[in-house]
């Protein structure tokens, strides 16, 4: 049976259309549906969605890519895929061979990049990477190595690392010969459906808001011969793109611009990678003579110049080139239309304020508009959600926001203390190093639990002389002598003596080496003191433990032995999920990876940062506010008042550098992974998700010099086609371009910032901006007056701290 295709340009209508097939009964009772979604935020939007209209939905499966694949394998009789074949697994897996290779002496750049533990490490995380986008991208390539044979199709300069490459993959799956590569099952499992094996759905509803994994699109194939399948795909335009063209792309052709072929300039421009997409589903999915259905759009009821540009993109005609369309609303945009403005700041901070002020008035004018009814998105989540959490929820009135993900080094604690016990032992462990890891929530909560608290042992370390170093060994390793002075060995020692012998001014360590005691009290009484110094005892023996090289199994332990005695892991207002499972990864790098080589603290500190930064989020819901999330994971999401943060030049689109040994790279192809066109992909979608402004935010202003710098080439490109949307002629663009970009003074508290009819809403910045403004009428001296000597000599005892702290910054006596 054909599989039917419905295409889009609204994600709120394609959404309305997949509610309304799954509201509407069609099967018979306990039945369940499979839903292949792309995200996890859509599945929510869906899901509320169907409550809302129905109350309650039944018989309903929505399922994520690699969810639908599993499923789909096990109906048919597949065991899952191996552990290993999965990118964290192979990187393990890799580390090994690479380790082999190397010492054969393959190929100079090989052996270069695999110069030490650390390196060949990191290597092998980046294979990992390719050779699962060779499985997914280069099944061809995949299958020419399991014959033992080149693949042919590359220039002459890169078979050279083809050949060191293959030979790595033989040595690869004669590890996993009994368990087929994905590449490999994929085959058998569009087989096995072809055959006729296992029980399949009935009916499959995809939503399709991007591009589909391109394993995704033989498996629907397979499966649109037994089941109804029902593909409803968001596209920029639903006219035929397959023959669009970008101006660019035809001069470089040598041939003459024909707009017609263009279509609109952001859809070929920034659209490139929706174009490869719609030429996929007619290569992989459709059927000769087979037409595709188009989802009706609303009549447009807004003449706002955001609203225009929406239609012109989605009819894909050149701007301001409305036609003969009845539909079309040729109003021209008054000057009070805000739909669409771009700000420019001096920095994150400044971005978020000024967004803020922008919401506030965004809610006073639009009616009707709810938290829930706003997006807010950030290419760099790490810098921009803590200070939108920060900002935004700040003053009256407090503003809901709810981040869809967060990192886990920075939203888990335990984790936290993890890296940070770990670079004590992977570094110099300076006392600074140390006293950090005393502010962490976990290992205050640890102290706490002894009777003292972290700044009553901090001012201890302190005064006991540590420097840095655990012990002189640990300095003796790194090239710096062998005294223990200034060592957290000799602190602790110190502070044992001085709480056995108080203020003796001489004593001896266990070794009988002389120790000078360092007395005073650790908490309320010499039980909490000894308690106190028996967790820094187990802190340093850890440490020193943790000098030594292990495998990974063994890694694991000592890390929960670090849960144990360091870190509170059985408080109960920490949640152990996420570092236990971190640590089961580990382990399980040895148990099902066969990865035992010895590790240093360096390694496994590099090992545990990128899976923490990288691999693994925190996903929360983001309903009852406003979302803020990455463009990926919020795409297409509908919205009323959209709001972007951190697109000036350097940070959007990212750059990315392929490795000189990628074969992807070497001979590349339309639909491969590409960072910069995937960027302006997801920045075209988010434009046309917006229904009522949208509000664009960059560090556009040198906070030195305050001298413009460039704002991402998507903005620009997007701001000078607004422009000609609604300008009449070519002289008039330049200033309604300039009229679209609003530039921002350094300061929140500047007066600037409170006239003209979009004054800020902060009530302290304006508090602060009348309090200089009352102060420039009023010259008040440095210093009125001379001091009068004191009649008498007065002493007192001066700490050191203090003396250094003004030393360092004498003006602090005048404060």
């Amino acid at each position: 049976m054909p599989l039917e295709l419905k295409y889009a340009s609204d994600a709120t209508v394609l959404l309305d259309d997949l509610v309304d097939s799954l509201g509407t009964p069609g099967g018979p009772a306990g039945v369940v549906v499979p839903v292949l979604m792309p995200s996890l935020p859509l599945v929510d939007r869906t899901k509320a969605e169907l409550a809302r209209r129905h109350g309650v939905a039944m018989g309903i499966a929505f399922l994520l890519p690699g969810s639908f694949v599993e499923r789909m394998a096990q109906l048919v009789g597949l065991s899952p895929v191996h552990p290993s074949w999965r990118p964290q697994g192979l990187a393990w897996r890799l580390i090994p061979l690479l380790g082999a290779m190397a010492d054969e002496g393959w190929t100079p750049r090989l052996q270069s990049a695999c110069a030490d533990a650390r390196a060949r490490q990191a290597l092998a995380g980046e294979l990992a990477d390719r050779f699962d986008q060779y499985l997914y991208f280069r099944p061809e390539l995949i299958a020419a190595w399991d014959r033992r044979e080149a693949w042919d199709t590359l220039p002459e300069s890169a078979q050279s690392d083809e050949a060191w490459q293959r030979e790595l993959w033989r040595r690869l799956c004669e590890g996993l010969a009994e368990h087929s590569h994905p590449a490999a099952r994929l085959d058998d499992l569009v087989a096995r459906i072809h055959s006729g094996d296992g029980e399949l759905p009935a009916t499959l509803e995809v939503l399709a808001t991007g591009p589909l994994p391109p394993t995704l699109l033989p498996l629907l194939r397979a499966l649109a011969t037994r089941t109804r399948i029902c593909l409803r795909a968001l596209l920029p335009s639903t006219e035929y793109l397959g023959d669009m063209r970008a101006g660019r792309a035809q001069m470089r052709a040598g041939k003459e611009v024909d707009l017609a072929w263009e279509g609109h300039p952001l859809l070929s421009h920034l659209g490139k990678q929706a174009v490869d997409s719609f030429r996929s589903f007619e290569d992989a999915l459709v059927t000769e003579g087979q037409e595709y259905d188009v989802i009706p759009l609303p009549e447009l009821s807004s003449g706002t110049r955001l609203a225009r540009l929406q239609a012109d993109i989605r009819a894909a005609r050149q701007p301001g080139d409305a036609g003969d369309l009845e539909d079309m609303v040729t109003t021209t945009p008054s000057a009070s239309d805000h739909s669409v403005r771009v700000h420019r700041c001096h920095g994150a901070r400044r971005e978020v304020e000024v967004l803020r002020d922008e919401l506030l008035d965004a809610f006073g004018s639009l009616p009707g508009l709810t938290a829930s009814d706003v997006l807010i998105l950030a290419p760099d989540l790490d810098t921009y959600g803590p200070l939108a959490e920060a900002i935004l929820r700040e003053g009256e009135p407090s503003l809901p926001l709810r981040l869809s993900e967060r990192r886990l080094d920075r939203s888990d604690p335990l984790v936290r203390g993890l890296q940070t016990v770990l670079g004590l032992a992977a570094g110099r462990a300076a006392l600074s190093e140390g006293l950090a890891l005393l502010e962490l929530p976990t290992v205050a909560a640890c102290v706490e639990s002894l009777g003292t608290t972290p700044e009553v042992l901090a001012d201890r370390l302190r005064a006991s002389g540590i420097t840095w170093g655990l012990n002189a060994a640990h300095r003796q390793a790194m090239d710096a002598g062998n005294q223990g002075t200034g060592t957290w060995r000799e602190g602790l020692d110190r502070l044992l003596a001085g709480l056995w012998l108080g203020s003796e001014d001489t004593a001896s360590d266990a070794r009988h080496h002389q120790a000078l005691p360092v007395s005073g009290d650790l908490g309320a009484d010499p039980a909490s003191m000894s308690a106190s110094l028996d967790w820094l005892d187990n802190l340093v023996c850890l440490l020193e433990d943790w000098q030594l090289k292990t495998s990974p199994g063994l890694w694991a332990d000592r890390f929960d032995q670090a849960l144990d005695q360091v870190l509170a892991a059985g408080d109960g207002r920490f949640d152990s999920t996420a570092a236990v499972d971190l640590i089961g990864q580990l382990r399980a790098a040895e148990t099902e990876h066969a990865c035992d080589l010895p590790m240093d603290a360096a390694a496994v500190a590099d090992w545990l940062d990128k899976a923490a930064q990288d691999e693994v989020r925190a996903v929360s819901r983001v309903g009852g506010g406003m979302a803020m999330g990455g463009f990926k994971p919020m795409r297409a999401i509908p919205c009323r008042v959209l709001a972007v943060m951190g697109l000036h030049d350097s940070a959007f689109p990212r750059r990315a550098k392929a490795p000189a040994w990628d074969l992807l790279a070497a001979a590349p192809r339309p639909g491969d992974r590409d960072p910069v066109r995937e960027d302006r992909q997801l920045f075209l979608d988010a434009l046309l998700a917006a229904g009522d402004r949208v509000i664009l935010t960059a560090t556009a202003r040198n906070i030195r010099s305050n001298k413009e710098e460039p704002l991402s080439a998507c903005v620009d490109e997007f701001l000078r086609v607004a422009a000609a949307t609604v300008s009449g002629s070519a002289d008039t663009r330049e200033a309604d371009y300039l009229a679209l970009i609003e530039d921002h003074p350094l300061q929140p508290f500047n007066p600037t910032c409170f006239t003209g009819p979009r004054a800020s809403f902060h009530t302290g910045h304006l508090e602060i901006a009348r309090a200089f403004e009352d102060r420039q009428n009023v010259t008040v001296p440095f210093q009125a007056g001379v001091f009068d000597p004191p009649d008498e000599a007065q002493s007192s005892d001066l700490e050191l701290h203090e003396m250094i702290r003004v030393l360092k910054d004498p003006w602090s006596a005048w404060l």
